[in-house]
């Protein structure tokens, strides 16, 4: 197998927080976290750099909390990471018990779509959450599958690149369509794949071309034989 790599970025995943309410905030970690567990969504599909990265720190980070909480990872999925987002937002309990690993396009997607058209569905403020951290800072590399003519990123001026994405807030739709619009990149956007292994294996099977978005160090660490061959 053989890929194509091209236009760099820099990057990183965000872990977000429902707000902490007054009365919890109040009473000091320690106490508060003996005995609880905290569940961590993941808002993307198992097996993709997202899920994997997200889960390795929800098994450890329970150790770095006062009172030592059990973490339980879940995925929850849907529109890129916006269906988590506007779970964490409506309907998470705001105590810190419950925690959600996000894409890092997803807290851009109220600015990036507004409120109408693809936008009527973002029901969330991400000035509103609190920031506690990443598990990873990586580099975000756009790809091209080695059968597609795309052989270096001025191919995509000439030539459709076909690509996968779970949904709308996906950094892969929110970078194509960004670069599209900009640079008049030939993008043609698939959503609906659940999570970014999903989405390589679209690639692999011929069902599309290639990534506008995948992070390099999923590259390495799941698809090293990708750079070798």
């Amino acid at each position: 197998m053989k890929l194509g790599s091209f236009a760099l970025g820099a990057g990183a995943l965000a872990l977000v927080a429902g707000a902490m309410a007054s009365h919890a905030a109040a009473q000091s970690a320690k106490p508060f976290y003996q005995g609880k567990r905290i569940i961590h969504y993941i808002t993307s599909g198992s097996g993709g750099s997202v899920d994997l990265m997200n889960r390795l720190g929800a098994r450890h980070v329970g150790r770095h909390i006062p009172g030592n909480p059990r973490v339980l990872a879940k995925n929850k999925t849907g529109a890129g990471g916006i269906v988590g987002a506007n779970y964490m937002y409506n309907q998470a309990p705001k105590d810190g018990t419950e925690t959600m690993g996000s894409l890092m396009s997803v807290p851009m997607a109220p600015m990036f779509y507004g409120n109408k058209g693809r936008g009527k569905n973002i029901r969330f403020d991400p000035t509103k959450f609190n920031w506690i951290g990443a598990p990873a800072r990586f580099v975000a590399v756009a790809q091209a599958w080695h059968t597609s003519k795309v052989k270096k990123w001025q191919d995509l001026l000439k030539y459709e690149l076909i690509v996968g994405s779970s949904g709308m807030g996906s950094s892969s739709t929110v970078d194509a369509i960004f670069l599209k619009n900009l640079l008049g990149f030939k993008y043609r956007v698939i959503i609906g794949y659940p999570g970014g292994g999903d989405i390589d294996l679209a690639m692999v099977r011929g069902e599309t071309e290639g990534r506008a978005n995948n992070s390099w160090a999923c590259i390495t660490s799941r698809h090293h034989d990708w750079l070798r061959d």
